[in-house]
Parts: C-alpha cells; structure tokens; sequence
C-alpha cells in the first residue's frame, strides 16, 4: 500500500512564521494556487485514489 501525504498551501501563519496548530488561519493567494497545482500534477502522474482523508481546517 503506498500512502501519500499533501500538506495545505500557504497559510496567513505560514506567511507569518508561526504555528497555527487546530486554529484556522485562511490562506494566502499563493496557498490557492498551491492545491491547484498540486492537482495538476496528481492527475499527470496518474494517481488514482482509494480513500481521501482530510483536515476539518479550512486551510485543508
């Protein structure tokens, strides 16, 4: 079984340099385009998923 793991685009804490942990803290323009990205090269890669498991957080 192979496990893949994306973590969320850029956050205001991120931009910030601190650690939100379970706080929301929205994201950057540069963390919308991010997931996009990420997307795009997923589906390049002919991933195909079983199970999707993700954060309640909004960044997420």
């Amino acid at each position: 079984m192979t496990l893949y793991f994306v973590r969320h685009g850029e956050s205001l804490a991120n931009e910030q340099n601190y650690f939100a942990g379970a706080k929301n803290s929205p994201l950057t323009s540069l963390g919308h385009r991010q997931p996009q990205q990420a997307a795009r090269y997923i589906e390049r890669l002919g991933i195909a998923f079983d199970e999707v498991h993700v954060s309640t957080l909004e960044r997420a």
